[in-house]
């Protein structure tokens, strides 16, 4: 009888020990599995917009950075004043509206490549005042050489009158002034000029 308790308490023993290292191996195998973390795609960005709202970057960056949006026809010439004109106000970059999407660099970007387009060679102006500070084009005619005009759409979808505009005096330390590049009758007064400010700097990319 004693034997048979002996036999029976060892048997319980045994099964209690194996138990044992089984959780143990089960809860040591559940600490070393560590969960994948759930991953989140990164958009990438598909297009480099040249900075239009920050002046701590440098010109040339500026212009290096338009650079590569800037689609030269190898065939563009110059041409003359009267031609460039027409052109201009054929064209219709003037009319798109200024939002953040769409902004001065843009608008330059888009009278150039429309410009090269039509085999009229372009640069793209990048200048300061003491006040602001933009983009604009300029053209290098055959009878009166480097003419500066800016095509930037205005912001008011209300506004129906054309936004073309040559800007003249540029020169650094002086005045600058706009004037309308032709005789428009939505414009009260077609010759209409404005002063925009000191030049403080300008350079340009071909």
């Amino acid at each position: 009888m004693c034997y048979k308790n002996i036999f029976f308490i060892g048997i319980v023993i045994i099964s209690i020990l194996v138990i044992s290292g089984c959780t143990d191996k089960t809860e040591n195998i559940t600490e070393e599995i560590t969960p994948i973390p759930t991953l989140t795609p990164i958009p990438t960005q598909t297009k480099i917009v040249a900075d239009d709202n920050s002046k701590s970057v440098t010109v040339n960056e500026h212009l290096q950075a338009i650079e590569q949006y800037m689609n030269n026809n190898e065939n563009a010439i110059d041409v003359s004043y009267e031609e460039l004109v027409s052109f201009v106000r054929i064209d219709q970059t003037d009319k798109i509206l200024i939002s953040p999407n769409f902004t001065g660099v843009d608008c330059a970007i888009t009278l150039h490549n429309n410009a090269e387009e039509a085999g009229i060679k372009s640069a793209i102006v990048y200048y300061e005042d003491e006040f602001y500070y933009d983009y604009f084009n300029a053209f290098n005619t055959t009878d009166k050489g480097l003419i500066y005009i800016s095509s930037e759409g205005d912001s008011d979808p209300e506004f129906p009158c054309n936004d073309d505009w040559e800007y003249k005096h540029l020169e650094v330390g002086k005045l600058m002034s706009m004037y309308h590049l032709y005789k428009d009758p939505c414009w009260d007064e077609w010759d209409t000029s404005m002063k925009t400010g000191i030049l403080q700097l300008i350079d340009m990319i071909w």
